[in-house]
């Protein structure tokens, strides 16, 4: 027996179709997935795009916590309580800005989505040669940390006020012929 996946959602005004395997709670419900917990993040995603259509683009946040249906909280009974319930036993899946609509070959979202972390990865290397610290400590403001953003600006402003200094220092004189300084 597969341990299967668990969606956490809470879409205003939805009422789930009669088709789905759902629990509902106070302000949001639980969707249970037909599909292995440890499959690939975008797999889930094309699932939930399947079950839900357009209604996945009215969650109220812009990602979807996933956890398996082993750590199914029975006692919680709302959005908030599965979360504290579930704790690190789950995981959160960025929704895309655009839902995947069925058919789409998750593989090409996979393909891009491998991309993005390339170019993550540079940007990482050109935030570490700007001097904002370390590769965790850019990566924790990709992630929005609000302290290492604000150690980032700490530190930008100080280079810049560094890099500043020195480009209106006056330049040195050099000595000209019989002592005399050049202009």
């Amino acid at each position: 027996m597969s341990i299967d996946a668990v969606a956490l959602l809470r879409i205003p005004d939805y009422e789930p179709a009669e088709d789905l395997d759902v629990r509902e709670l106070d302000d949001g419900f639980l969707l249970y997935l037909s599909l292995p917990y440890d499959s690939d993040d975008d797999d889930l995603l094309v699932a939930l795009d399947e079950a839900l259509g357009e209604a996945l683009d009215d969650h109220d946040d812009d990602h979807v916590f996933v956890l398996p249906d082993t750590l199914d909280p029975d006692d919680a009974e709302t959005y908030d309580a599965v979360i504290a319930a579930v704790g690190e036993g789950g995981r959160f899946l960025p929704l895309a800005s655009e839902p995947l609509a069925p058919g789409v070959d998750p593989h090409s979202h996979a393909e891009a989505s491998a991309v993005n972390q390339g170019m993550q990865g540079m940007l990482v290397e050109a935030m570490q040669a700007m001097g904002l610290g370390s590769a965790e400590d850019v990566q924790k403001i990709l992630s929005g940390d609000p302290d290492a953003m604000l150690l980032a600006q700490i530190r930008m402003q100080s280079a810049m006020e560094e890099h500043l200094t020195l480009a209106t220092a006056e330049p040195a004189k050099e000595p000209g012929p019989e002592g005399h300084d050049k202009a």
